[in-house]
């Protein structure tokens, strides 16, 4: 009687096969003879995107192409929109586990996670999240969606920067945009780790070793530090902002900063480096009027101003 229960239950064990593909995503659920194949768009990065699933038998009916099981899946094509149901109404169909793997699709995940919460994930990818290190949040972002990869800045922000402290000791490093997101959160795309964050590394921009010139590494390391001291002062003016105006005062202190490190008297190809680099940021249509005054700033001559106009447009 015992190994007719043991046989029992290893045959309803192995009823029930997922095919994944290479991100850890099922594509596919066999369940006994029900074939569920899951759909949705592989090819656009978005934050939220729709999780459908669709039966073999009603694939067949809709377009007389016959498939067999989950190997089939690779010889699919044209599937019907209205055979197509959302991930919400499947009911009790998939395990729990492939409904939490799909969820994260639904949130805009390239990649699979088993962790549940953000700090089970900092736990077990410790190498991620290092201090003074901010490489990882654009990757945090496109294979994790935003949603989770802002519980993940927050929980290690709350654990690497003490609260209620001031931002000032954090001047010269990475960390102090989180210390700065801690005390008036704005999440990633705010200035604080949308560019201040993301654009640091160690205590330099990116930009550091690109410079050909002991100016131009100067230069780097100098305005760092005059943004971030800039940001300081007006954040502790005791006033409620909103996040589009952290942004706002944070990118008009650009200029003035550029200046006072030495910008003026960079080599061209050095200036044009720096353009390049944030140009998609802050020289925007609606912003343009700040780099005509940090050029004017310089009294750069009017060849030189075409040249580095022209790395606007």
């Amino acid at each position: 009687m015992k190994y007719l229960i043991l046989l029992f239950i290893t045959q309803t064990c192995f009823s029930a096969q997922t095919y994944y593909d290479k991100n850890g995503f099922a594509t596919c659920f066999e369940n006994n003879d029900q074939v569920y194949f899951i759909d949705w768009d592989h090819y656009t990065n978005a934050d939220i995107k729709q999780v459908s699933y669709f039966e073999k038998t009603e694939y067949i009916q809709s377009t007389g192409h016959y498939v067999k099981n989950c190997i089939d899946q690779k010889y699919m094509y044209d599937i019907p929109n209205q055979i197509l149901k959302p991930l919400a109404d499947s009911g009790d169909i998939f395990p729990e586990d492939i409904l939490f793997a799909l969820n994260q699709i639904s949130v805009g995940a390239e990649k699979y996670r088993s962790e549940k919460t953000a700090p089970e994930f900092i736990a077990n990818h410790q190498d991620l999240f290092q201090s003074n290190a901010p490489t990882q949040i654009e990757s945090l972002r496109e294979d994790y969606g935003d949603s989770f990869a802002t519980d993940l800045v927050s929980t290690w922000s709350k654990n690497s920067i003490l609260p209620n402290q001031s931002c000032a000791k954090y001047i010269g490093t990475c960390d102090f945009y989180l210390c700065q997101e801690q005390k008036s959160p704005c999440g990633l795309d705010g200035y604080n780790l949308g560019f201040g964050f993301k654009y640091c590394s160690g205590s330099k921009f990116t930009l550091f070793n690109q410079m050909q010139t002991d100016l131009g590494k100067n230069w780097v390391t100098n305005v760092f530090q005059c943004l971030q001291k800039q940001s300081l002062q007006v954040s502790e003016v005791k006033e409620i902002r909103t996040c589009e105006k952290i942004k706002s005062d944070a990118y008009d202190s650009h200029p003035d900063c550029y200046v006072q490190s030495g910008f003026c008297e960079l080599k061209l190809s050095e200036k044009l480096k720096i353009f390049k680099l944030v140009k998609k940021e802050i020289f925007s249509q609606e912003s343009l009027p700040m780099v005509k005054n940090l050029l004017h700033k310089c009294h750069i001559e009017k060849q030189e101003q075409d040249v580095l106009n022209s790395e606007l447009n």
